[in-house]
């Protein structure tokens, strides 16, 4: 992949310049809490899935998916939550499955596919294009990887290693609303790429998918507990940099082991770079663990972030 030092800049200002706009205005009390729940909902269920069907659909997924790719990721995320389970033994078990989740669960669609859509835009169409499609068909692949590993981390260091659980997390994956949305465009991209361009159905979509990424990047700052960065900053500053330097490194060094390279290995290195996912706070709360230092280490990782993800795009230049 082939980026400037200003398109990558121009491709995260916008990004984290919403997420400290979802700061202020939750700091104004404008956004926040039980206020911000309706546009949470609505920006995951209906308007990202959105952007993920026109996404993929208008692309040709047989000419850019990387299975490789998805292999690089899937093992880094797997090594990641062994590394992380290994050096977290002093720790006491409420604490351990968030510091697992904080260094390995990224936060893929809120924060990623809004870089990855802003830096295709200066990239030659068929370069950004293929950027898109690799992004958006890993993030479908991984998610259930995310979503069974999240599980695993929570209840693991609490009761072992947990069927039940691991049966309910399988039973959700169905409707996931990330997952459908990808499907629906790589089968639409299989019967014939751009096949719903100029319909009613396709400006329907592109119409519901508009609002998905400056929402979702406002809504992160909305829900960013920044007070909670001063407590335990040791521990705070070894999962940051875990998520943010380590794992990243790992999946690049998967990637080029497995022969993955341009877009597809951009996607997986962008994807596992991004910070820890703001799902994982309500997991936390679910299955009994420390929901506080949760969203403690998910602001740390997206305040440090933006240093981070300039440093891994003009490395992967």
């Amino acid at each position: 992949m082939t980026a400037s030092l200003a398109l990558v800049l121009a491709a995260l200002l916008p990004v984290f310049g919403l997420v400290l706009v979802g700061v202020l205005l939750a700091r104004w009390r404008i956004l926040g809490g039980e206020d911000s729940l309706g546009l949470d909902r609505f920006v995951y269920y209906v308007a990202l899935p959105a952007q993920l069907v026109v996404s993929v659909a208008n692309t040709d997924i047989r000419n850019h998916f990387d299975g490789r790719a998805l292999l690089a990721a899937a093992l880094a995320y797997t090594l990641g939550l062994v590394g992380a389970w290994w050096s977290t033994t002093h720790l006491e078990a409420a604490q351990r499955g968030p510091v697992l989740n904080g260094v390995a669960r990224p936060n893929g669609a809120f924060i990623g596919l809004p870089i990855i859509y802003l830096l295709a835009q200066g990239l030659p169409e068929v370069e950004g294009q293929a950027l898109k499609t690799a992004y958006t068909v890993l993030l479908a692949g991984m998610v259930p990887c995310f979503n069974l590993g999240a599980v695993v981390a929570f209840t693991l260091p609490r009761h072992g290693f947990s069927f039940a659980g691991m049966l309910q997390s399988l039973a959700e994956l169905p409707r996931n609303p990330i997952i459908l949305g990808s499907i629906a465009g790589i089968i639409l991209s299989l019967v014939r790429p751009g096949l719903l361009t100029g319909s009613v159905p396709g400006t329907m979509l592109d119409m519901l998918a508009a609002p998905a990424i400056p929402l979702a990047l406002v809504l992160t700052g909305s829900h960013l507990d920044l007070a909670a960065i001063r407590a335990q900053p040791t521990l705070l500053a070894t999962a940051t940099f875990g998520k943010l330097l380590l794992l990243p490194a790992l999946t690049w060094g998967l990637c080029l082991a497995l022969g993955v390279k341009g877009p597809a290995c951009a996607a997986a290195v962008v994807l596992m770079a991004c910070p820890t996912a703001m799902a994982s706070v309500s997991m936390a709360r679910i299955l009994a663990a420390d929901h506080i230092l949760m969203a403690a280490l998910i602001a740390t990782s997206t305040v440090a972030a933006p240093l981070t993800v300039l440093a891994w795009l003009l490395a992967l230049r």
